[in-house]
């Protein structure tokens, strides 16, 4: 009788969590699946483990935190091209290392 109510209790317990998965995009806007930086992209857009530029600000914003030096990065792609939409993806981004806060401060403009 205990392992009849062992397993009715699995049961009932591993039955109660499925759920129904309904077909559906991402993302509503689609352009934020784009990968930023063409290096993070190219390595399986695994940016979070290796933030060592200007673009670590879309990865990993703590990989900014003892860069020194100034840096600009610059990205352009033409999204869509195959529908002649003249639509494109541009990306900057801008890091500068303060000494007096021992840190870097970085914007970015998508």
């Amino acid at each position: 009788m205990k392992k009849m109510f062992i397993i009715i209790t699995m049961l009932v317990f591993v039955l109660g969590f499925i759920n129904k998965i309904h077909a559906q995009g991402e993302a509503a806007v689609p352009f934020l699946l784009l990968a930023p930086d063409s290096r993070f992209a190219a390595l399986g857009e695994s940016g979070t483990g290796l933030a060592d530029n200007s673009s670590a600000i879309f990865w990993n914003p703590a990989g900014i935190a003892y860069q020194t030096g100034s840096e600009i990065g610059i990205t352009h792609a033409n999204w869509l091209p195959q529908f002649n939409l003249d639509l494109s993806y541009d990306y900057v981004t801008y890091r500068q290392y303060i000494e007096s806060i021992s840190g870097s401060v970085t914007a970015s403009l998508t």
